[in-house]
């Protein structure tokens, strides 16, 4: 601006408002759908349940609901109920780290922070009894413990490695003199759990399971005699023999039993059947609680139930833990082994869940009675409601919630640093091998929408120079039902004839060769991924070949639809080979495996085509399959024949990859390669070989994943990340070819699988003859 009188200019402070839909706030309607945690409290009569970042406190009866206070732009997790019923536990990142805070349960007032120097993700943390010591974890396998009082914030454990979670549960005694923690061990592989008790008085640590047998879930008993836990020592085998049609292996169902230790030699098991012994000890209990309500009633002093209610935390005098010969006082519950997935206890009851033998591992709540009796404590159940206002239906339960997305947008960059090291070194790459200039790192994206986080955590990890990462939105904008597009693209693309497989039910009217005129109408901004609509379907003809068009169920967020080949396939499957293409490496794509591998276990080559393969898991259980080669064969008298290994392939193996197979689909080529199992057909994969993990969520039920697990070869070399796998024979389809129907990959594919079987044939294995005096 001038001033026309003075002369000087000045420039104007412009600003623009908007009201996007990602700068508004929104209200979700059914916040517990998406709920993360809960606890209940002590007294048994409160839940706190956290759920997009926020913790409300619900009541049973006329108790009103309460939303705990926290800072803008700030996230709440894992709250728990302190043991006076006046503060909730919960890690927050209001200082800029995760920190363990406590918030006041009426709702008044910010809270207080409790620790500090976080550099690193905490996992959980849960209070002693007495409220005296909070136990909490963090993502560098420390396990620490906190003394509320003068905030002293020791590591009681420090394992080897930080790429997993190593504490998975903790179980205080109920006199606070001793902690449970479900842990990992040093040796990951083994991927079995061990119980260990950690004595407070002096931090000593004691391993009370075996390393042979996977254990879980540990709970004390509320007199201090007992800890209960699960241990998976059952192994009955599904399936027994190696014999059938696509046996994969024998599987291990129901392998979970409950057991006992007790904490005191010469303590009676509850489950005993009753013999001479137990009226005698009967008589002395009763004896010994009607002395105590004597002595209560001449002191004056309150009855233990009014003193429970007034106060939660009053002073327990237990028996003292016997520590010596503890791992020796092992029982087993009379309980028939089941999928037992959690535990808890009462003085009256164990409270057991036990997961269904099923996709879905639908859960039920069980329980078995100890016959005894316990002051005051809740078991919160999730469940569905088939009617509201039903028995015991408590207030604050229900209700909206209000959140920001834009505040949620500027955690996604933030998360795949908190999930670092230490110290921050990742994976780091030299900046100019990623394109980008020298310099500060500049923090980008943090505002960008959020149903783009990619965006957003792509360019912070690429600004930081590390390896790969990713974000997944939780949430996405959906747009107005009227906003339709056509999702097909191009109208009026030939159908060729599609994979052998399930036929759902949007193909029963198309044919081969019959033209798509229109196709499902659906509304813009619904889908997410890479080589996808919006509305979710495949992008059609990519690479000369029809793909599907129906959005394939997924699962684990991996596509479990099979393409195929066209008429190169069919080539193939005239020549004695057979064509299977994974889109992913999930549970779907295993199903898809198992249903064309196993069906040309016979032919002479396969052609295992991962090109955009989006990754995965499941590359070791591909690979082993590939692995089995038989070694003799059965011969019947009439001259029929079974291999030994059941199930094995015998024939050439070639994998197809290209710049978009990614992660778990380059790891299997690369297995491919180093293995000697096959020849890899192609371009060069995307170079992402550090592996991630699913650890941490975001609020709205997305994730940002940093990188944590280097794949490394025997002789210590780094494989993949940064420079993908090299195939044997580079091929590349050209745009213009591509366009015309041709993929040079696949023809070449099916070149070299003629090539190796005329260099290569199947060895003829000469017949037996049996004596004439056996046929």
């Amino acid at each position: 601006m001038l001033d026309l009188a003075g002369g000087a200019t000045a420039a104007l402070a412009i600003s623009l408002t908007s009201d996007f839909d990602q700068m508004r706030e929104q209200w979700v309607k059914h916040p517990l759908e998406q709920f993360t945690h809960l606890a209940v409290s002590a007294t048994g009569d409160r839940v706190a349940l956290t759920a997009h970042g926020h913790v409300a406190l619900a009541g049973v009866g006329t108790l009103r609901r309460v939303d705990l206070f926290e800072p803008p732009a700030s996230r709440l997790r894992n709250a728990v109920f302190m043991p006076d019923g006046k503060n909730v536990l919960a890690v927050s990142d209001a200082s800029g780290e995760n920190e363990l805070w406590l918030l006041p349960a009426d709702g008044r007032g910010p809270g207080r922070k409790i620790t500090s120097g976080a550099d690193v993700i905490r996992w959980q943390a849960v209070p002693s009894p007495d409220g005296r010591w909070i136990a909490h974890d963090d993502k560098n396998a420390r396990l620490w413990l906190l003394d509320v009082a003068s905030g002293k914030d020791e590591v009681l454990e420090r394992r080897n490695g930080s790429d997993h979670q190593f504490y998975d549960h903790f179980a205080w005694s109920p006199d606070s003199q001793a902690l449970a923690v479900e842990e990992t061990p040093d040796v990951v592989e083994m991927q079995r759990h061990q119980i260990v008790l950690y004595r407070i008085a002096d931090r000593s640590r004691h391993v009370l399971t075996s390393g042979r047998y996977s254990s879980a879930a540990p709970a004390f008993s509320p007199d201090g005699h007992w800890m209960w836990f699960i241990s998976s020592r059952d192994f009955q085998p599904l399936g027994g023999s190696p014999w059938g049609d696509r046996d994969m292996g024998p599987f291990f169902d129901r392998r979970e039993g409950v057991y006992a230790v007790s904490l005191q030699p010469g303590q009676r098991f509850p489950f005993q059947a009753a013999d001479e012994l137990e009226p005698a000890k009967a008589e002395s209990a009763a004896a010994a609680a009607s002395a105590a309500s004597a002595t209560s009633a001449t002191s004056g002093t309150v009855p233990a139930s009014a003193a429970a209610s007034a106060s939660a935390v009053a002073e327990v005098h237990l028996p003292a833990i016997v520590w010596a010969g503890l791992a020796e006082r092992l029982h087993q519950v009379p309980l028939p082994a089941g999928n037992y997935t959690d535990l808890d206890v009462d003085a009256k009851r164990l409270w057991l869940l036990e997961a269904e033998t099923s996709a879905d591992h639908k859960t039920s709540l069980k329980t078995l009675a100890l016959g005894a009796a316990r002051r005051g404590r809740g078991v919160a159940v999730r469940c569905r409601a088939e009617a509201a206002g039903g028995p015991g239906q408590g207030r604050g339960a229900g209700g909206r919630l209000a959140v920001r997305r834009r505040a949620r947008g500027r955690m996604a960059p933030d998360v795949p640093r908190r999930m670092a090291h230490a110290s921050r070194l990742v994976l780091r790459h030299p900046v100019a091998r990623r394109g980008l200039a020298g310099g500060a790192p500049q923090v980008r994206g943090a505002a960008a929408p959020r149903h783009r986080p990619g965006r957003a955590g792509g360019s912070h990890a690429a600004d930081g120079g590390r390896a790969v990462a990713d974000a997944l939105a939780g949430g996405p904008r959906r747009a107005a039902p009227e906003r339709r597009r056509h999702p097909l693209g191009r109208a009026g693309r030939r159908l060729r004839a599609r994979a052998r497989g399930r036929a759902h039910p949007q193909d029963l009217a198309r044919r081969s060769g019959a033209r798509v005129l229109a196709g499902p109408a659906g509304p813009r901004g619904t889908g997410r991924g890479r080589g996808r609509h919006r509305d979710g379907r495949r992008r059609q003809a990519r690479g000369g070949r029809a793909r599907h068009l129906d959005p394939a169920a997924r699962q684990g967020g991996q596509a479990g639809a099979a393409r195929h080949p066209g008429s190169q396939g069919r080539e193939a499957s005239r020549d004695r080979g057979a064509h299977l293409h994974l889109d992913a490496m999930g549970g779907g794509d295993l199903s898809e495996f198992v249903r064309e591998f196993y069906a040309a276990c016979t032919a002479e080559g396969l052609i295992i085509d991962v090109r955009d393969n989006d990754g995965g898991s499941i590359d070791s259980i591909l690979i082993e399959k590939l692995m089995r080669r038989s070694w003799e064969v059965w011969q019947s008298r009439d001259g029929t024949r079974e291999s030994n290994m059941q199930g094995a392939f015998h024939g050439h193996v070639v994998v197809i990859t290209n710049q978009g197979t990614y992660s778990d689909g380059e790891t299997f080529a690369e297995a491919i390669k180093r293995l000697k199992l096959g020849t890899v057909v192609g371009m060069r994969t995307a170079g992402a070989g550090v592996w991630l993990d699913d650890d941490n969520r975001l609020s709205d039920g997305g994730i940002a994943r940093a990188a944590q697990s280097v794949q490394v070869a025997l002789d210590g070399a780094r494989l993949i990340e940064g420079v993908g796998v090299v195939p044997d024979i580079e091929v590349d389809n050209l745009p213009h070819a591509t366009f015309e129907g041709q993929d040079a990959q696949l023809d070449m594919a099916i070149k070299v699988l003629k090539d190796q079987r005329a260099a290569s044939p199947w060895p003829v294995i000469p017949p037996y003859a049996y004596p004439p005096q056996v046929r």
